[in-house]
């Protein structure tokens, strides 16, 4: 049976605790502002910091978020006794973008020194010089991505780094998608359906009457993002 890798993008959810009577309300709030992005949409539970974790838990928290038409279907950090409260209700553990990010150290055998390995070279940036049709979708792992060709509506563009497009953006942007907090989002005319940032996103009801179709950048600041005409 053969087998092929993908990517996909998934929303992550962060809860204090898994039992919170008033986030279903909330969320459903969220949904309403835009049903057609959260339809069918795949989650992914960030368990870092999250109290709780039974497999009742889990199942309840299933239950819910299908009912709101949301699919879980995994899980990432936390600890092994979540890991296997969530891997007995059917979801996956998934590595933590955290711990990828971690500076690499090692052990010199000779001495019992701690060295810091050498980072990795930069990758050069990844540039697409056609347009991006709607269904489409280009992801730039481990570095930047330019576009100079438009990007249509249901047209979907990832980065691990920063996105620039240097043409109209209707599709999505999601840049820093392993976690940069740093990485940012450039556009020469902005009418995006989303833009996202380490996992942080905005749909397109959300941004401001006043930069749609300008030249903006996108970064984030805090948990929110941030989004500036630079024309």
């Amino acid at each position: 049976m053969p087998l092929r890798g993908a990517s996909y993008t998934m929303m992550v959810l962060r809860l204090a605790e898994l039992a919170q009577p008033d986030f279903f309300g909330r969320l459903q709030v969220k949904i309403a502002q835009a049903p057609s992005f959260f339809e069918g949409a795949p989650m992914l539970l960030d368990l870092d910091g999250t109290a709780g974790g039974s497999a009742e838990d889990f199942e309840e928290l299933k239950r819910r978020l299908r009912e709101l038409r949301l699919a879980l279907v995994g899980v990432q950090g936390g600890d092994e006794r979540q890991h296997e409260a969530a891997m007995g209700v059917g979801l996956a553990i998934f590595p933590s973008w955290r711990a990828s990010n971690k500076t690499t150290r090692a052990v010199d055998p000779a001495n019992q020194r701690v060295r810091q390995e050498a980072p990795p070279e930069p990758r050069k940036p990844l540039l697409i010089d056609r347009p991006v049709r709607s269904g489409m979708q280009i992801y730039a792992e481990g570095t930047d991505l330019v576009v100079t060709a438009p990007v249509s509506a249901g047209a979907e563009l990832l980065a691990d780094g920063s996105i620039h497009v240097y043409a109209p953006l209707r599709g999505r942007a999601l840049a820093g998608v392993s976690g940069d907090t740093s990485a940012r989002i450039f556009c020469r005319r902005l009418a995006a359906e989303l833009l996202s940032i380490a996992g942080h996103h905005r749909v397109s009801e959300e941004i401001a009457e006043a930069v749609q179709g300008r030249s903006v950048q996108v970064r984030l600041q805090g948990d929110n993002l941030r989004i500036e005409t630079i024309d």
